[in-house]
């Protein structure tokens, strides 16, 4: 991924950080393709689940005003 992508990226995260009431972060590894969806259906429509890199989930964590 390319420095403008990665901006793009951090820069629609942070948005979405700013925007919620609650941030999760899970681990998905292990997780199957269909465990996946499952878990996406179960939260609900107006619940979002982003896979993303974790040093740029950190950076856009860090522009929301997001520590720990």
């Amino acid at each position: 991924m390319k420095r403008p992508e990665k901006e793009a990226v951090v820069a629609q995260l942070t948005e979405e950080f700013r925007n919620a009431d609650a941030v999760y972060l899970t681990e998905y590894r292990g997780l199957t393709v269909p465990q996946i969806s499952d878990l996406r259906e179960k939260l609900g429509r107006d619940t979002s689940y982003t896979v993303a890199k974790n040093t740029l989930a950190r950076i856009a964590a860090k522009e929301a005003g997001i520590e720990g």
